[in-house]
């Protein structure tokens, strides 16, 4: 094997022939894994080694356009303001998302639908909020 030299960046070493420590690592796990398909099957990567099957939740998303953004503002009868300060944004914010000038981002949508989905519960966290 090719005498490795010190090399600067989150690669580690490079070799003469211009791999690095890490490429060297993932193209022999990946001829690992090709190697237990091809006696096995997935079975057998399975049994070699960790598998984690990750299954993407359908958490629901409120449709990003101004009504349905307004309509969950009255759902918990809040304010612009009152509104905004429960969400971590400003009034400006939940007022461009209500006049559609900008669309939530992913995560407010998120948020958005966790209120729409039980607003009972956020009228009650503002109220106590004062």
């Amino acid at each position: 094997m090719a005498k490795a030299t010190k090399a600067k960046g989150a690669f580690g070493r490079t070799f003469p022939d211009g791999t690095t420590a890490f490429g060297r690592r993932v193209v022999a796990g990946i001829e690992a894994v090709t190697e237990a398909l091809r006696e096995g099957g997935m079975a057998e990567v399975e049994r070699r080694f960790t598998v984690r099957w990750v299954r993407r939740a359908g958490f629901p998303r409120v449709p990003a356009d101004p009504a349905a953004v307004a309509a969950v503002r009255a759902s918990v009868g809040a304010s612009q303001a009152a509104f905004a300060a429960l969400l971590g944004v400003s009034a400006n914010t939940v007022r461009a998302w209500e006049q559609g000038v900008n669309p939530p981002s992913g995560l407010a949508a998120r948020f958005l639908a966790e209120i729409q989905s039980d607003p009972e519960y956020w009228k009650r966290k503002l109220a106590a909020a004062g």
